[in-house]
């Protein structure tokens, strides 16, 4: 018996295909295939079948690259639009496509614009570039100024190396100047596909360089009284006030996520796509629950350092798929540790405790 039921987060992986080659990328690895667009409109159709109110459940595109499917992912939204499903849609992007034409287009249907961003200029390049090697920079900021003229509003994400660690106050400036960012968060590099060839941060270069970012941020809203929500704050704050609980945000430890390559197969998580453990049937036939149930158990078992941890109740657990390897151990905790634990002190300082 196969089942939709209880999806709550749907990933289409509209290409495998990139126009970058970043030095870090986990999914160097992905065969550059396109979905189909019947493949795409079966698994959200599924989804929609499957939920038994008339609560919201995410839809994300991405890729490779999504914007070099522009035309399957707004098809794929005006066909969701129309259906009027209560469906949150977002694509995640490098920024690079985000024509004026497509930018008024995602706007037209509701689609949130998530861009990837590694700092200033000099630094950004350094990690984010096309295959002949020139920087991509100015082509995001193209981008990020046509998302700015349409009035549509953006969150930024920086994948933090040891490159670039004690310069994450540099991302917020970058994201202050766009004009369409909203809210900001980091993170940290995932030693899989080429990043395994870049350097992760040490967990107390982490914590500096956060801090810092926290502070220039919080220097932004008191020069021109406006500032960026950053993410890992911003989490810490909804675990306080019980809007999120403990390992909510992990979607693959409650089973309420499926992520759906471009082939059409089935995996708890776009992050470990490929990988043999959670892999989850097809959409064709829908994915199957005991797998689903092995697959969650899987990252529920991994990520039990994690319940005996004093900040738990404040960071509210770290992600599997960043501490996961081949062998099923645990790697580079501590960087996300101190990632999560930086937002719960500054939480706490803000709130006086």
């Amino acid at each position: 018996m196969h089942s939709w039921q209880g999806c709550r987060v749907l990933i289409l992986e509209l290409t495998g295909q990139c126009n970058f080659a970043c030095r870090y990328c986990y999914a160097a690895g992905k065969k550059p295939l396109s979905m189909p667009l019947a493949v795409a409109m079966q698994a959200v159709a599924s989804v929609a079948a499957s939920q038994e109110s008339q609560e919201p459940f995410l839809v994300q595109f991405t890729g490779g690259e999504p914007l070099l499917a522009a035309e399957a992912l707004l098809k794929t939204a005006a066909w969701i639009r129309e259906r009027k499903w209560p469906a949150v849609l977002q694509v995640q992007t490098n920024g690079s496509l985000l024509t004026a034409e497509l930018a008024k287009q995602l706007r037209q249907y509701g689609v949130g614009v998530g861009v990837s961003v590694d700092g200033r200029p000099a630094v950004h390049d350094q990690m984010r570039f096309f295959p002949d090697g020139k920087g991509t920079m100015q082509s995001v900021a193209l981008g990020m100024k046509n998302l700015a003229e349409e009035k549509c509003g953006a969150g930024v994400t920086c994948v933090v190396t040891a490159e670039n660690v004690l310069k994450l106050s540099e991302t917020v400036d970058m994201a202050c100047y766009f004009g369409c960012a909203r809210s900001l968060g980091f993170d940290l590099l995932r030693p899989r596909g080429r990043g395994d060839q870049v350097q992760t941060p040490q967990a107390a270069q982490v914590e500096q360089g956060f801090w810092q970012a926290l502070e220039r941020n919080e220097f932004w809203r008191k020069a021109n009284g406006g500032s960026l929500e950053m993410a890992q704050v911003a989490r810490v704050d909804k675990l306080q006030q019980r809007k999120l609980a403990c390992f909510g945000h992990c979607h693959a430890m409650t089973g309420e996520a499926l992520y759906v390559a471009a082939d059409g197969s089935l995996y708890a998580c776009a992050s470990l796509s490929g990988d043999a453990h959670f892999y989850l049937g097809r959409v064709e036939e829908g994915p199957e629950p005991l797998l689903r149930k092995r697959a969650a158990e899987r990252v529920c078992d991994g990520m039990a350092m994690c319940r005996n941890c004093q900040w738990l109740a404040h960071c509210g657990g770290g992600c599997f798929s960043r501490w996961y390897n081949a062998q099923g151990a645990p790697q580079n905790v501590e960087g996300e540790c101190a990632l999560k634990r930086t937002a719960a002190r500054w939480w706490l300082q803000e709130h006086k405790q």
